[in-house]
């Protein structure tokens, strides 16, 4: 729901596949974007295959790092400034069972969420978790 006079919008994409991200972004001016996507495979550590650990990770992780880069740019472009918003999860820093792969990707975005919010804060970008 956007505040009165604002305007937000679903934007449907790929985030696993940095082509879909990018012809879904291209073109759009963001004022804040939320990385919400997500996905898990409830599995004990032992048994994730290499596909559902890529998959988890690429939707995750690298998605939300995709989205965040060029949503970055597009910000910078248009000399407005921005906030982006990565969705972590508890589980990235908590221990439970059968979700390794899944904490693994949420810890990645807390990881990496400080050092984007440093590089672009210098262009007025805001990056939280």
């Amino acid at each position: 729901m956007a505040a009165e006079g604002g305007q937000a919008d679903v934007i449907e994409m790929d985030v696993a596949d940095p082509e879909s991200v990018e012809a879904a972004l291209k073109g759009r001016v963001f004022d804040t974007v939320i990385n919400n996507a997500g996905t898990t495979a409830s599995l004990p550590a032992l048994e994730h295959g290499p596909a559902e650990i890529d998959a988890i990770i690429d939707t995750n992780l690298k998605g939300a790092f995709h989205v965040a880069r060029i949503a970055a740019k597009a910000m910078i472009d248009a000399g407005r400034g921005g906030c982006i918003v990565n969705v972590a999860s508890i589980l990235g820093t908590r221990v439970a069972s059968h979700v390794s792969a899944y904490a693994a990707s949420k810890g990645g975005i807390v990881g990496m969420t400080l050092p984007m919010a440093r590089d672009l804060a210098k262009d007025g970008i805001r990056v939280m978790t």
